[in-house]
């Protein structure tokens, strides 16, 4: 659904689309701020897809993937 607000990523007033659960929204973003997340997301998908075809070694795909970074638990 798109309203009249502020985009919960750029602060910028406008068109924005709403999700909501059942009364309350959980967040609101502009055209320009969901075509950023699409476009991630499918860059990341390539991204993984070529470093598990790449042959790296596990350790390296590791490094790469940002995991020393963000130790588990």
């Amino acid at each position: 659904m798109r309203v009249m607000g502020m985009c919960s990523y750029c602060q910028n007033l406008g068109l924005v689309y709403e999700q909501e659960d059942q009364t309350r929204s959980l967040f609101l973003i502009c055209h320009n701020c969901i075509t950023d997340v699409v476009e991630g997301i499918e860059l990341d998908t390539k991204r993984n897809e070529i470093r598990r075809n790449s042959g790296l070694p596990p350790h390296m795909i590791w490094f790469l993937n940002g995991d020393w970074n963000n130790p588990k638990p």
